[in-house]
């Protein structure tokens, strides 16, 4: 382990006196990270969500299967995705044809309606930020469009809804919690989303689950009329129900995973009253020092209050256990702060 430590820092010594290969390997790790969350999407969109295997329905008559009914049961996207179905769904119910087909609809869509939101991504979150989110966007709609169907049919679970609302969550989740840490995001409401997080310092799980629920009601309503060109589909609100298991698994990884937004508290007793100094210089947050006595000993004692951003929580313990190995410290989840609290801008 020191070995790796000190060829860590060599390497991050030589990476500071090359500021264009420390560029590079930056940016190119951003951008791997990049092509794992719009191909996991993608993926989840295409082989989970909207899958273009039919699935089949017995039907039974007093305990005996006498036919099979062929239906397509779709989950509904979450944020622009779920957009495109809708505006898909639209365009059938009035009989409006289109030569090309369901998923390069569903690409062109998707990208069209982010153009807007990467507008108010570049003026209002931060330029890198912006850029990185159309490259997600970019490759997420070209792999909706040229994933092969046959690795779609991988999972065969087609006629198992729970089954696809639970893993489509699990990726979708994964997905954007790959752009939100690397400092980006997977476009549409997810930008969106990270605005008002920003604005308001709260996990952003809850703003994607209540945007995606409009979506899941619109969706619903408008797969239950019947048009001339297109019949009512059978089950919508029972789409619906699982559609929503799909937002919420999806919502509790991303909040699972995802640390910017997430603060803890540290409650700190030492005899060392440098801790707090050592913590002012490491993180740009400010500490509460409370005299207090041990209750064993009888000794003078030192509360230490601060809170910090989850992710500075393995740096701020190791600090305080280098100075004071027999700290004790107790970590409480502050789940919203009031006042000044440095959290670093999105670039």
């Amino acid at each position: 382990m020191k070995r790796i430590a000190a060829l860590k820092e060599k390497w991050n010594d030589y990476v500071l006196e090359h500021p264009v290969l420390k560029f590079l390997t930056s940016n190119g790790f951003i951008l791997i990270g990049t092509i794992i969350a719009a191909f996991a999407l993608a993926y989840s969109y295409r082989a989970l969500v909207a899958p273009s295997a039919n699935i089949i329905e017995p039907v039974i008559e007093n305990g005996v299967l006498v036919d099979s009914n062929i239906n397509h049961y779709n989950l509904i996207g979450g944020g622009v995705t779920g957009f495109g179905q809708v505006i898909i769904l639209i365009l059938d119910k009035l009989g409006i044809d289109y030569i090309i087909s369901h998923a390069t609809m569903q690409s062109i869509i998707y990208f069209a309606v982010n153009i807007p939101l990467f507008i108010l991504a570049f003026f209002c979150i931060g330029k890198k930020f912006a850029i990185f989110s159309v490259i997600n966007v970019l490759l997420t709609s070209v792999f909706i469009s040229v994933i092969p169907e046959s690795w779609c049919e991988i999972f065969d679970i087609q006629n198992d809804l729970l089954a696809r609302a639970v893993f489509a969550g699990v990726l979708n989740g994964l997905a954007i919690s790959v752009a939100v840490e690397l400092g980006h995001s997977t476009g549409g409401t997810d930008i969106i989303s990270m605005y008002f997080a920003l604005k308001k310092g709260i996990a952003i799980g809850k703003y994607v689950l209540i945007i995606n629920t409009s979506i899941v009601i619109a969706y619903t309503l408008l797969a239950a009329v019947d048009t001339p060109t297109s019949p009512g589909v059978p089950g919508s609100f029972t789409m619906a129900l699982y559609t929503l298991i799909y937002f919420f698994t999806s919502s509790l990884v991303i909040d699972h995973i995802s640390t910017r937004n997430k603060k803890v508290q540290l409650q700190i007793v030492t005899s060392e009253a440098r801790v707090a100094k050592m913590l002012i210089q490491q993180f740009p947050h400010g500490c509460t020092i409370v005299d207090a006595k041990g209750a064993f000993y009888n000794s003078d004692k030192k509360i230490i209050f601060t809170v910090i951003s989850s992710f500075e929580l393995k740096k701020a313990t190791q600090i305080i256990y280098k100075i004071d190995p027999h700290a004790f410290v107790t970590v409480n989840n502050a789940f919203r702060v009031y006042g000044k609290f440095f959290l670093k801008p999105i670039q």
